[in-house]
């Protein structure tokens, strides 16, 4: 039953990962009217409570690093290098989405910029998987073009995101899936 539900999981974030990977919809965090936009969110990035469990803090520290290390990283890698960057906290199927959109930014002359900010994250431990609830300040974040540097869009302050990590046979959790479900602000 658990590799179904797990199974459940890894289809739909394909199926929502996928739908933002069109022609018509490339950008990395679409484009947020100024309105919806609010100002700069701070938030600790690095805080992890005492009571947590090893594991608990083994996964929100790759989380972290995930989001404001190594995916800044790869953005300013060349391409041959992207997989190699990613490889340390990303498996499949979400090292396959991110390359594949970088890819499609790299034939438009687009890539992405910034760093999107963890605030909180709450975890969900199951065996080797973990599923992350967090909010993100994405708002610095988003898809410029390369041989201008202008900035096409901008992430919100307060980006809702689910991550699925899995743990690997060398014990170290890794991204396998990230989501944003849009609703109400984190």
């Amino acid at each position: 039953m658990r590799s179904v539900a797990v199974g459940a999981v890894v289809t739909v974030a394909l199926l929502v990962l996928g739908a933002g990977c069109t022609e018509d919809n490339a950008d990395r965090y679409g484009n947020p009217p100024e309105s919806t936009v609010p100002p700069s969110v701070t938030g600790s990035t690095r805080s992890i409570a005492p009571s947590s469990s090893i594991e608990e803090r083994q996964v929100i520290e790759q989380y972290v690093r995930f989001w404001t290390d190594v995916l800044p990283k790869a953005f300013a890698a060349p391409a041959a290098s992207r997989r190699g960057v990613l490889g340390s906290v990303t498996v499949e199927p979400e090292l396959g989405v991110l390359l594949g959109n970088m890819k499609n930014n790299d034939k438009k002359g687009e890539k992405g910029y910034g760093v999107d900010v963890p605030i909180h994250q709450k975890v969900e431990l199951r065996a080797d998987i973990a599923l992350v609830r967090g909010c993100l300040n994405s708002s610095d974040a988003g898809i410029m073009r390369i041989d201008t540097g202008k900035k096409l869009t901008r992430g919100p302050a307060r980006n809702r995101v689910l991550a699925n990590l899995k743990r690997g046979v060398d014990g170290i959790w890794r991204v396998s899936a990230v989501t944003y479900p849009g609703g109400p602000e984190c």
